[in-house]
């Protein structure tokens, strides 16, 4: 990670390391950043920025859990960060949920109550998925043989306070 954050010419880093399955989170920023790092695990990096002056906003990065068995904690933990500070928000994850049948392409479908269940978390939260551009789908299967699938998992949303 050292050799990316020189590459990149980031002045600082904070590196949550690899455990079990996860390869691992990393959060790069420049000097004129000035930035807290509030809670980490292997699955998010959750920040406030500039905290000492009136315009502070909070960052959160997250990685959804690989095993669906666990993909509710993931789910848990948001709405529990949620709850715990009162500011502008900007929240990037990949959560492993969709909000609509059109943001997977290929392999079993996606129950209406899951998906609902996930925009319904969204709204508690108080966060709007801001969108993208590019590719439709961030992650595949990567398979040659057998079926195909394509999911968008990665998302950006943010409080709209």
């Amino acid at each position: 990670m050292e050799k990316i954050r020189c590459h990149l010419k980031f002045d600082n880093m904070f590196v949550v390391p690899q455990r079990h399955l996860s390869a691992g989170l990393a959060l790069l920023w420049m000097n004129e950043l000035d930035l807290h790092i509030r809670t980490f695990s292997p699955y998010h990096i959750d920040t406030v920025v500039n905290p000492r002056i009136d315009d502070a906003w909070r960052f959160t990065g997250f990685y959804g859990a690989l095993e669906t068995i666990n993909r509710e904690d993931s789910w848990s933990l948001l709405c529990y960060f949620s709850t715990q500070i009162d500011l502008l928000w900007l929240y990037i994850s990949d959560l492993k949920k969709i909000t609509r049948l059109e943001e997977k392409l290929g392999g079993a479908m996606r129950l209406k109550k899951q998906m609902q269940k996930f925009r319904d978390g969204l709204d508690y939260c108080g966060l709007k998925d801001l969108g993208f551009s590019g590719l439709p789908f961030t992650w595949c299967n990567r398979r040659y043989k057998g079926p195909l699938v394509l999911v968008q998992f990665d998302r950006v949303v943010a409080s709209t306070k």
